[in-house]
C-alpha cells in the first residue's frame, strides 16, 4: 500500500540525490503524473518514453488518458517498504534485472566477444553522470580491452583490463571499473533489493545518506562469487584493478 504523499516525498529525496534530473524541477501534480505512468508501462516502453523530453511526455495520450491515480485500487503499484522501486525507473541513473541473478558460471564462462563488452561499457558510461567516459576502445590483446578515460583532474589516463564477467553482465564488469573511479569519489554500487538488483554511480556521501536515510544495504564487489568457494582458474580471471598502460 502506498499514498500520494508518499510516493511524491519519497520521489522529491531522490531528485535531491541527482535522480530524475529531468523531472526535478516539475510541478507536483507532473512529477507524480509521469512517475504513476513509468512504472504501469513494460520495461521496454519505459526505457523509450523516459528518454523523452518531460513537456513532451506530458502531452502524449498514453500519459493524458491513463487512469486516473487511486493508490486504494493500486495497492501493488508500490510498496512503502519498498522505495527502490521509484529509482529503478530512472533508466538514465539505473540498470537493473528484474529477477536476483542466481548463476554461478564457475570455469564454464560464456565466449568472450569484444562487441559485447564494448556494449556494456557503453551502458555503464550511460548511468555515470559523466565520471566514467571510455574513449578509443580497443582490443589490445587477447581478450583484453583498453580504452583512454577522461579522469578527475581532465588529464586522459589509457588503461586496460581482463573481463572478468560473461559479456552480458554490467553487473560484473562494473566491479572491474570500479578501481579505476576511486580518484573521482564515486563508485558503482549494487543495492541489495533481493528482486530486482539495482546498479548505480554514487559518491560515498550518497551511499551513506541512502544507507543512514533509507536503510538501503548494497552488495559488496562480485557478489555473485563466495570467495571462500571459487575455483584456482576464476582466481585467476579475477584481476581486480584496471591497469594504466605504460
Amino acid at each position: 500500500m502506498y499514498t500520494v504523499e508518499w510516493l511524491l516525498e519519497t520521489t522529491r529525496y531522490f531528485c535531491d540525490l541527482g535522480f530524475f534530473e529531468a523531472y526535478s524541477k516539475l510541478p507536483d501534480k507532473d512529477l507524480i503524473e509521469i512517475i504513476i505512468f513509468l512504472k504501469r508501462i513494460s520495461e521496454e516502453r519505459r526505457y523509450y518514453y523516459s528518454n523523452l523530453a518531460p513537456d513532451h511526455l506530458l502531452s502524449l495520450d498514453e500519459v493524458n488518458y491513463q487512469a486516473s491515480i487511486n493508490p486504494s485500487k493500486e495497492y501493488k503499484l508500490f510498496d512503502e517498504e519498498k522505495d527502490y522501486q521509484i529509482v529503478e525507473l530512472d533508466t538514465k541513473r539505473v540498470i537493473y534485472t528484474p529477477f536476483y541473478i542466481e548463476t554461478f558460471w564457475g570455469d564454464d564462462l560464456p565466449p568472450y566477444k569484444f562487441e559485447e563488452f564494448v556494449k556494456l561499457l557503453e551502458q555503464l558510461s550511460k548511468i555515470s553522470r559523466g565520471n566514467f567516459i571510455p574513449n578509443e576502445i580497443v582490443e589490445s590483446a587477447k581478450e583484453e580491452i583498453s580504452f583512454k578515460l577522461k579522469y578527475c583532474n581532465f588529464v586522459p589516463v589509457h588503461c586496460s583490463f581482463v573481463p572478468n564477467s560473461p559479456p552480458d553482465d554490467p553487473f560484473i564488469l562494473a566491479g572491474d571499473i570500479n578501481p579505476m573511479l576511486l580518484g573521482t569519489g564515486y563508485q558503482f554500487e549494487q543495492l541489495d533489493c533481493g528482486e530486482p538488483i539495482l546498479l548505480m554511480l554514487l559518491s560515498e556521501e550518497e551511499k551513506g545518506k541512502l544507507i543512514q536515510d533509507r536503510g538501503w544495504k548494497f552488495l559488496p564487489d562480485y557478489w555473485m562469487f563466495d570467495p571462500t568457494d571459487i575455483s584456482p582458474y576464476m582466481q585467476l580471471r579475477r584481476n581486480l584493478q584496471l591497469r594504466p598502460i605504460d
